[in-house]
């Protein structure tokens, strides 16, 4: 089944319920340590526990991190943000027997958009989603 390439982006605005993807600018590095803390694990450990990973080393957390970071310079938008687009993508493309790990669809995305071509992950996703349709 061909899906529609808008369907990855609405996905992950549901999924992650941001409406901006802007991070706050201000504050010292203390108190957004404390903030990070508050609020539980980075995105990057997120991904690795919806891979299987109940306890990431910090090894495993900072290769996800990578494919973050990678994601977030490469074509905007914040940690969480991203990674609420790589999990809608694997989500979706699960349903149609694609059953690619958080990682690899993350560092795939991720590689495309270094070449800074795009500016917004979401058509990437989505051609992503396309691509790996087995139908």
């Amino acid at each position: 089944m061909h899906r529609s390439l808008f369907v990855v982006p609405v996905l992950a605005a549901v999924l992650c319920g941001c409406a901006s993807t802007s991070s706050p600018s201000s504050g010292s590095s203390g108190s957004s340590a404390s903030r990070t803390a508050a609020a539980g694990p980075s995105a990057a450990a997120k991904l690795a526990n919806l891979d299987g990973i109940t306890n990431p080393s910090p090894a495993q957390i900072a290769e996800y991190q990578q494919a973050l970071t990678m994601l977030d310079k490469g074509c905007g938008g914040t940690d969480d943000a991203n990674a609420a687009l790589v999990n809608a993508t694997r989500d979706l493309n699960a349903k149609d027997g694609v059953h690619d790990s958080e990682l690899t669809i993350a560092q795939a995305v991720a590689q495309t958009a270094a070449t800074g071509a795009v500016k917004g992950c979401q058509g990437l996703f989505a051609a992503w989603s396309t691509l790996r349709d087995p139908g």
